[in-house]
C-alpha cells in the first residue's frame, strides 16, 4: 500500500507540473495560515474569512476531508490510525474522528479524516477504497467518499471545540483528535462553557449524543 501511495504522489506531482499549478502569493499564504488552516491550527476564523475558506474548500481539487464508510464494528481510533500508517499515510493527516455509540461503546462503522493536502486526500481514495486488511475477523470492505458536511481542519475545529463531545466527562475515545506532524496535540480549547452531552434514543440500535447525530445524518 505504501508503494502504491508513493507512486500516486509521483504521478500527482508530474500532473501539477504539467498543468503549471502555482502556489498562492505569500500574502494569501500568510492569511490562510493565520486563520488556522495549517497543521494543528486552532484559531477561530472571522465569519467572512471562514466563509471564504468554506467556499475554497469546495472547489474541485481542494477537498481534504474524507469519510471512511463500512468500517469494522468496534474499530477504534487507534486501530484506524494504525491502518493509515501501514497504508503509508503516517504524518499525512491532522484530524481523525471515529464516532462511537454511547449505548454500545462501539464505533459506528464510519470515520472522518482530514488530510494535510488534497493530494493526500486523493491518495486515500486510491489506496483505501476496497481495503479489507483490518487485522481483525471481519468481512467489511472500506468505502471512501468526500465529507459533505465539513471540509478542512478549521471547520472541524470550529464545529467541535464547543461541542458536548469535548466535555471533561466524555471518555477520550469518543472525541475527535487533532495531530501535528504525525503527533497528537491538544484540541484547541472551547470558547464558551461546555454543557454535558445528552443521550438521545434515535432507534433500536443507536443512542447518541444529540449534536453528534444531528450534524451527521447519513
Amino acid at each position: 500500500h505504501q508503494q502504491q501511495y508513493q507512486n500516486h504522489q509521483q504521478i500527482q506531482q508530474q500532473q501539477y507540473q504539467q498543468q503549471g499549478r502555482q502556489q498562492l502569493p505569500k500574502s494569501k499564504q500568510d492569511n490562510h495560515q493565520s486563520n488556522g488552516a495549517g497543521r494543528g491550527g486552532g484559531f477561530v476564523p472571522l465569519p467572512d474569512a471562514m466563509q471564504a475558506a468554506f467556499d475554497q474548500s469546495r472547489e474541485p481539487g481542494k477537498c481534504t476531508t474524507v469519510m471512511l464508510k463500512n468500517l469494522p464494528l468496534g474499530l477504534s481510533r487507534e486501530m484506524l490510525t494504525s491502518v493509515l500508517h501501514q497504508a503509508g499515510f503516517e504524518g499525512a493527516y491532522d484530524f481523525v474522528y471515529v464516532p462511537i455509540s454511547f449505548r454500545t461503546k462501539s464505533s459506528m462503522c464510519y470515520a472522518f479524516v482530514n488530510m494535510n493536502t488534497p493530494s493526500d486526500a486523493q491518495g486515500v481514495f486510491d489506496v483505501l477504497q476496497g481495503f479489507q486488511d483490518w487485522g481483525m475477523p471481519t468481512d467489511k470492505v472500506c468505502e471512501v467518499t468526500w465529507s459533505d458536511k465539513l471540509q478542512g481542519l478549521p471547520q472541524h475545529i470550529e464545529r467541535y471545540r464547543n461541542s458536548p463531545l469535548m466535555h471533561p466527562n466524555v471518555p477520550d475515545e469518543f472525541k475527535p483528535v487533532v495531530y501535528q506532524e504525525g503527533l497528537r496535540v491538544n484540541f484547541p480549547p472551547p470558547t464558551k462553557a461546555l454543557r454535558p452531552p445528552r443521550i438521545r434514543r434515535n432507534s433500536e440500535d443507536e443512542e447518541e449524543e444529540g449534536e453528534q447525530q444531528q450534524h451527521y445524518q447519513f
